[in-house]
């Protein structure tokens, strides 16, 4: 039976980055014995369902071989969720996300209709925009949130936020939750992030309630 520390674990990156942009993370996942690898997708070329569609395709291969374990920067943190929902559980197994925009970001909404944004992001970045519509808590999923020292309330981003994602949105629909004083682009690169990541990893907690 293949345990926690030695199931596959995928990471996704975020909208108009690359699979390097996991790597710190990923390395610190195989040190601490964890099996981790990342995967691309063409996060600008595609809208949101087009680049879940792709990440399904990459990963079918392994999900036919048992559970994997996800973890998510960003836009790769909703996929994460999404393929979670959509697929199933006992293919997909842990979540984790890091700040991920679960409710969307205001930030998307004000940004997106720039032509160069639009131009840089792709469709995907009018998949998110703010949203009210309540997400229900999986309890199998843990969400990292960033903080930085000027991420206050402000008209765009009311309340505590990484610069791109306020708590709220990237904490909505997870059971466990925590906060680590970072960017929104250098969450990845965090340590505090990363020992959180390889905790709720390796933790025998039960996945779903009993």
């Amino acid at each position: 039976m293949t345990t926690n520390r030695h199931r596959p674990v995928f990471l996704l990156h975020g909208l108009g980055r690359s699979p390097a942009s996991m790597s710190i993370l990923r390395f610190r996942l195989r040190r601490a014995g964890l099996n981790a690898q990342t995967i691309g997708y063409p996060s600008t070329r595609l809208d949101l369902d087009g680049n879940i569609d792709f990440v399904r395709a990459e990963l079918s291969q392994y999900t036919r071989a048992g559970p994997i374990d996800l973890v998510g920067h960003s836009l790769g943190g909703v996929i994460a969720r999404r393929l979670g929902l959509q697929d199933g559980h006992p293919e997909i197994g842990k979540i984790v996300q890091i700040g991920a925009p679960n409710l969307g970001s205001a930030l998307a909404d004000q940004m997106g209709p720039f032509w160069a944004v639009k131009r840089a992001c792709g469709p995907t970045i009018a998949d998110l925009g703010k949203t009210s519509t309540p997400l229900p808590t999986l309890t199998n999923i843990t969400a990292i949130a960033g903080v930085i020292a000027s991420g206050k309330d402000s008209a765009t981003l009311p309340g505590p936020h990484d610069g791109a994602v306020t708590v709220r949105s990237a904490w909505a629909g997870a059971k466990r939750r925590h906060v680590v004083r970072q960017a929104h682009t250098l969450l990845p690169a965090s340590a505090t992030v990363a020992r959180l990541t390889i905790a709720a990893l390796v933790s025998t907690a039960p996945l779903h309630d009993e």
